[in-house]
């Protein structure tokens, strides 16, 4: 269980960090994002999928509390295929 855990906070800790270096407000006044910014947002676009996605079928405005779900469950399932890919390859304690 502490090996899933882990997984989960790894995911939803990294994802946060990247979307939020990938907001580049810079792009307000006018200049180019930075290319960190752009890394940061591509790759964050690649650990919020599926959320993202099904992210667009929510009614708008969506209160807050499912958009959050959405974000967990999300981290949730990532972390257990990146738990039972560990698990797989490696022997890991439940």
């Amino acid at each position: 269980m502490k090996a899933f855990t882990f997984c989960f906070l790894l995911h939803f800790g990294l994802f946060m960090v990247l979307f939020l270096v990938g907001l580049d407000f810079s792009g307000i006044d006018g200049h180019e994002p930075g290319l960190v910014s752009r890394i940061a947002g591509a790759l964050a676009s690649v650990l919020g999928q599926p959320a993202l996605y099904l992210a667009r079928f929510l009614p708008s405005p969506s209160p807050d509390v499912l958009e959050w779900a959405l974000l967990v469950s999300n981290s949730l399932l990532w972390a257990a295929v990146m738990w039972a890919l560990l698990r797989r390859f490696r022997t890991l304690p439940d």
